[in-house]
């Protein structure tokens, strides 16, 4: 990829909206490797474990689609008007991983 920040991309076609990060970090602090190949492709794991795993901080919301993580009705609508170029460009994605796939 270019480097740029991104959502990571997903391996399954919907994901549980309640997961947190501390369902990716063990209880010794490590992060749980298997878990992550189930449900993100290899570059994002690579990207995920190039941090160190922190129990000490509480998950928190973050919107992805803003640089900050905060939500603004600018950023809904702006979602909204481009949702089918995003699912487009997600339904690409999941093609890819099917072809890595098989």
């Amino acid at each position: 990829m270019d480097g740029t920040l991104r959502r990571p991309f997903n391996k399954q076609r919907t994901m549980d909206l309640n997961l947190r990060v501390d369902s990716f970090i063990s209880a010794q602090g490590a992060w749980k490797i298997e878990v992550l190949k189930e449900l993100f492709v290899q570059e994002d794991i690579d990207r995920i474990l190039s941090f160190p795993p922190s129990i000490a901080l509480e998950d928190s919301w973050v919107w992805a689609h803003t640089k900050k993580g905060g939500y603004s009705v600018k950023s809904g609508y702006w979602l909204i008007s481009n949702m089918s170029a995003i699912n487009n460009h997600q339904d690409n994605a999941n093609q890819i991983l099917n072809e890595l796939k098989t």
